[in-house]
């Protein structure tokens, strides 16, 4: 079979990307390339690792992500096309996979050059939406239930792109725990109060405090920690535990990781991927502790609004949460709310969803292509002056219904901006050595007050000079775009004639010891 474009297309040839390092992302993608190349869907799965893939250029992706998530789509885009297309080897898939709005941008990039036709199907991990998905030209996107579904119609992701399918997670850990009571028998566990279990993974500087206040629980529980190899953690408990007189189990890396964490009542970690599913699907609650940034925040704040967990941002609330939680009613409604969630063939739902996509491909795109069509054909808002406020008018970001026509710049404009973004770039790099230098001062004198105003203000200017680092590589990308080709060749010469020339005569000079 062969597309429009004469491509031959392999009807068995299924493309999958992703560009995150979570955890949690890597476990899931193995069972869901796993269901896709069982029966009865027999597909050839070829799944890339981008920033595995780029090796050492994934660190400019990662640096740029940091910045602006528009840059390091783009820069995923330009450097991972010719990875694809080895693997490819001249195949063209029948559906693509991606597993975060990162890699789905990339692809939009490849699709709108031509370099891949085939539908897009998106894949959501955690409970978490994120917003740039709405950003992408997703085809379907599985996500978790509909109440997940009804935010990304909030985002302006058509309906019929959304699909309910469950919380994807690797095997292990796929079987709700409706066999706890099992479970526990078989691991001599108490049948007559719940069970805590504390996934130390990212807590080892707060290990010790949380256990302090596990402590203040008494027999109102029983503790169960999980290491996963981290013999660090393991030791500190095992001499915490000690001292504060508290009876605890864990274990680390062992093959019955999924049964003792199905003998749970809930699960008390670090918001991360992860642990999110294997919660999730095994229906635990989920105390996420001490989130940290915007998008382990978002996550917890999702457990908390849909009754399913709690966020604790202070250690010490960390015993009344609990308190709370493990009451029979609040630990029995979480359990139902996540009833709703939790389904344990979510990764072959997925794949099932995924094949059809495929089986449908020509359908799916000129559904895709008349959805565009349409949203070209709305007609464009009347252009309206600009709005005043009292005695100014908005300018620069607005929101939609304030936004003013964008204005048409000129070269000389696009030239002048990128020199005054060059400049702002040089003094920040001057700012970045000056509180250098100046916390270098306070660390030798050993004054921890001034060391830490530097600090926070060292960190303040690397994040003002990489926002202006971007808005320079913006600004240029803007000038080239409207720079004559020829007038732009014979300013590279001209640089590159003044270089030649400027190291001819440092050369010269050194010769004749000047």
């Amino acid at each position: 079979m062969q597309n429009s474009d004469n491509k031959p297309t392999d009807n068995k040839t299924v493309l999958m990307l992703w560009t995150s390092a979570e955890r949690g992302l890597r476990g899931m993608r193995r069972s869901l390339a796993g269901s896709l190349r069982a029966e009865p869907h027999g597909l050839d799965v070829i799944d890339i690792d981008l920033p595995e893939a780029l090796s050492g250029k994934a660190m400019v992706s990662r640096v740029a992500g940091m910045v602006d998530g528009r840059l390091e789509s783009a820069l995923v885009a330009s450097l991972g096309w010719g990875e694809v297309e080895s693997r490819l080897a001249g195949r063209s898939p029948k559906v693509v996979v991606v597993l975060d709005p990162v890699a789905a941008a990339a692809v939009d990039t490849w699709r709108s050059k031509g370099l891949l036709r085939a539908p897009l199907v998106g894949v959501t991990c955690g409970l978490r939406l994120d917003p740039a998905w709405a950003s992408t030209a997703v085809d379907r996107l599985a996500v978790a239930d509909e109440i997940m579904a009804q935010g990304g119609l909030e985002l302006g992701l058509p309906a019929e792109c959304l699909v309910p399918c469950g919380v994807p997670v690797c095997g292990g850990f796929s079987t709700p725990s409706d066999e706890w009571e099992a479970y526990r028998r078989h691991f001599g566990l108490p049948l007559d109060k719940p069970v805590v279990l504390v996934v130390t993974d990212g807590l080892e500087e707060d290990l010790s405090g949380a256990l302090f206040q596990l402590s203040m629980l008494g027999d109102q529980a029983t503790l169960l920690f999980d290491v996963d190899k981290d013999e660090r953690s393991a030791e500190l408990l095992r001499r915490r535990a000690a001292l504060y007189e508290v009876e605890a189990r864990m274990f680390g890396k062992v093959d019955e990781a999924g049964q003792l964490w199905a003998a749970c009542s809930l699960v008390v970690a670090r918001p991360q991927l992860y642990i999110e599913q294997r919660a999730v699907n095994l229906r635990l609650p989920y105390v996420c502790l001490l989130p940290r940034g915007k998008v382990e925040g978002e996550v917890a704040d999702v457990y908390a609004s849909r009754g399913i967990g709690r966020r604790v941002d202070n250690m010490a609330t960390l015993a009344a949460e609990l308190d709370l939680l493990l009451a029979p009613d609040a630990l029995e409604e979480a359990r139902q709310g996540l009833l709703g969630i939790s389904r344990g063939k979510a990764v072959k739902v997925v794949a099932r969803m995924v094949a059809q996509v495929g089986a449908e491909a020509e359908a799916v795109l000129e559904e895709s292509r008349k959805r565009t069509e349409e949203a070209d054909r709305q007609p464009a808002p009347a252009a309206e002056p600009p709005k005043k406020k009292g005695p100014f008018e908005f300018i620069g970001v607005q929101s939609p219904s304030e936004r003013s026509p964008e204005p048409e710049f000129t070269l000389a404009d696009l030239e002048i901006a990128e020199a005054e973004a060059g400049d702002q770039v040089l003094k920040h790099q001057a700012e970045v050595e000056r509180w250098e230098h100046r916390a270098e001062l306070a660390r030798d004198k050993g004054d921890d007050p001034l060391l830490r105003t530097a600090t926070a203000m060292l960190t303040r200017q690397r994040e003002a000079m990489h926002r202006a680092l971007a808005e320079l590589a913006r600004l240029a990308e803007q000038r080239q775009a409207k720079e004559d080709p020829e007038k732009r060749r014979r300013k590279l010469e001209k640089s590159f004639k003044k270089l030649e020339v400027d190291d001819a005569l440092a050369d010269l000079k050194k010769k004749l010891g000047f």
